[in-house]
């Protein structure tokens, strides 16, 4: 992967690589914006089948395991948070140039997080929920454009997404 050196800071808020320590924060994050932004009635994609998917997210053993692969320094990734107002408000994990993480709390979106996020790294991909029009009209203005349609199975719940490509 190739990164720049200079990572983003403000007067409130900063983006660094992720720490083990950041483990529980990162968990309650992508939790919270999980149920925020997945459930969809068109989809039959209920609140209550994405808590029910999420609700171990930030048990003790899922913090241990996020923060084991944060400290294992795994070739050919790199994984970002944003710290505003002492916590972290964004979570961005980009393995072999795909984007596989990006999540901002919605507190804490559009206010340029997530382009500065994405300008940190060589990203080629991503996968995307279909229905997610913000994010689906973020990446296109970052120069992506959809490849082809699928679906991410999570047992319980299919999510229809884009897979995203930069030309």
């Amino acid at each position: 992967l190739e990164f720049r050196r200079v990572l983003f800071r403000s007067n409130s808020m900063k983006i660094r690589r992720a720490i083990p320590e950041d483990a529980s924060q990162i968990q309650k994050l992508m939790k919270k914006v999980w149920l925020d932004t997945y459930p969809n009635e068109e989809f039959g994609i209920t609140k209550a089948s994405i808590d029910k998917f999420v609700k171990d997210w930030d048990s003790q053993e899922q913090v241990r395991i996020m923060s084991k692969n944060i400290g294992s320094k795994r070739p050919s990734t790199d994984h970002l948070v944003a710290v505003a107002d002492n916590k972290i408000v964004a979570n961005m994990l980009v393995v072999n140039n795909g984007l596989r993480q990006l999540y901002i709390d919605p507190k804490y979106q559009y206010r340029g997080i997530g382009s500065e996020m994405l300008g940190k790294a060589k990203i080629d991909s991503l996968e995307v929920v279909k229905y997610n029009l913000q994010a689906v009209n973020f990446y296109k203005k970052h120069g992506f454009i959809i490849d082809k349609e699928s679906m991410a199975d999570f047992g319980d719940i299919k999510l229809p997404t884009y897979v995203m490509k930069r030309p």
